[in-house]
């Protein structure tokens, strides 16, 4: 989980491409660099007992999935 990180993120690489759906969401790391977005996608996260949903950016650029602060305050 990333408080700092204000949408969840996912790498590409854990996603098939008929998952992607298309977003206008843009991605910009700590330094201002823009960072290119693959889509958008919607899985079921599980933690302990619970499957929750979860909508997350999908990018390239991103080596670890990231649970943002809009995920953490819903």
């Amino acid at each position: 989980m990333d408080s700092g990180c204000e949408r969840s993120l996912i790498p590409g690489r854990l996603v098939r491409e008929d998952q992607l759906k298309p977003t206008h969401q843009r991605l910009q790391a700590a330094n201002g660099t823009d960072i290119p977005v693959l889509g958008e996608v919607k899985l079921q996260v599980q933690i302990g007992d619970q499957v929750l949903p979860l909508r997350a950016v999908v990018a390239d650029h991103i080596t670890e999935p990231m649970i943002g602060i809009e995920w953490l305050i819903a």
